[in-house]
């Protein structure tokens, strides 16, 4: 199984890096808020909800205050959080959804289905024999993690890549010959 004690400091780093992606993601959309303020309203949310149930720094939520019934039940509770205040945001400002919230928002509830079949099976059922669900959960929440942080990035490195060819055009045009 990926979750072990052997590599459980490989996935400390891997949750910090995510984190890191997630904050990158932020911050390039940041810089680019005007022109994509869907997706920056996302890529906060979402790097909030990373800060905040992430294993990195176990700042605002510690594991040992949770139960074991509570584990993935935290993390069901706080995705969906996510997309709720990703929806009600959009819909007080009156931002139309782009394409890469609404498939970060789906890959979101994917993972969410995740949790919650990983929940049913461990605690509901008490079932304590590793099988395939088990051993693609692990990687199936980092990709879709990592997913969705790489498409926020892209987003915005693609964004700027337009707005640098306008300009381009534009100070072509005005030079006078």
């Amino acid at each position: 199984m990926l979750y072990s004690a052997e590599n459980a400091h490989l996935i400390g780093i891997f949750d910090l890096v995510v984190l890191l992606v997630f904050v990158a993601a932020f911050l390039l959309n940041a810089k680019n808020w005007r022109e994509q303020k869907s997706v920056f309203i996302a890529s906060a949310i979402f790097a909030l909800n990373i800060l905040i149930t992430g294993d990195t720094f176990s700042i605002f939520i510690d594991m040992e205050t949770y139960s074991g019934t509570d584990y993935y039940l935290r993390w069901i509770e706080f995705d969906s959080l996510s997309i709720i205040a990703v929806i009600i945001i959009h819909l007080l400002f009156r931002i139309e959804h782009s394409r890469v919230t609404s498939i970060a928002m789906y890959l979101l509830a994917i993972s969410i289905f995740f949790h919650l079949a990983m929940h049913v099976d461990i605690i509901e059922n008490g079932n304590r024999s590793s099988w395939w669900l088990w051993d693609l959960y692990t990687p199936a929440i980092n990709i879709f993690g990592l997913s969705i942080a790489a498409l926020m990035i892209i987003s915005a490195i693609m964004n700027m890549k337009n707005k640098q060819a306008i300009a381009r055009r534009f100070a072509d045009n005005a030079v006078i010959k």
